[in-house]
Formats: C-alpha cells, structure tokens, sequence
C-alpha cells in the first residue's frame, strides 16, 4: 500500500483527476492486492480511473494496450497534456517501465 500511496501521491501533486491502471494477471494475488489498494486511494483522492486488465506480466502486453488506448486517444482528437508510465517496487517508484508490474497513464483534467 506504501508504493501505491507513493503513486497517489504523485498524481495529486500534479493535479490529474483521471487515469490508466494497468493490472497484472486476475489470479496472481500481488496484482489483486496492488488492483484494491490503487482504487480505494482513488475513492479518497477523487481520482477515476479506468482499469485495462493484462493476461500476463509480459510488458509487451502492456506496452500493446497502451499505445492501442494512445492510438484511440489520438484518433478521435483527444488530448493528453501529460502521461507517464511507472512501474512500482515495495521500496521505491521508478519513472521508467522495464517490465510490466503496475502502468499508470495520467490526464489533468
């Protein structure tokens, strides 16, 4: 819960009201657990978000989805002002993603 607080507190300072979450396969425990702990911080902190759920942890999966969402975005002339993408460890956060363990994409809205 401390690295998801960490992520948390990270969107709230910049401002954002929505997001991305990229989760781990349903039936590894750890991903069920990062999965609960991200949306009750974004029940507390009025943030929605949108949960694009991965089979595996293979980060080409979640790479592929992501740009897929990009794509759309772009497509239908959204507009992203910010995004990033952050991988969580139970020590620290990391602004680069090697494998896929949690992706957020943010929008200030």
């Amino acid at each position: 819960m401390v690295a998801m607080a960490d992520v948390m507190h990270l969107v709230a300072e910049h401002g954002h009201r929505s997001a991305l979450y990229f989760a781990g396969p349903k039936e590894w425990r750890d991903a069920a657990t990062r999965l609960m702990a991200w949306n009750k911080l974004c029940a507390a902190n009025a943030v929605s978000s949108v949960t694009v759920q991965c089979e595996t942890w293979e980060s080409t999966e979640a790479y592929g989805k992501m740009n897929h969402i990009l794509e759309n975005i772009g497509r239908t002339g959204g507009n992203l002002r910010r995004a990033w993408c952050v991988r969580t460890t139970a020590r620290r956060l990391v602004c680069l993603v090697r494998c896929m363990n949690m992706a957020c994409v943010f929008r200030r809205m």
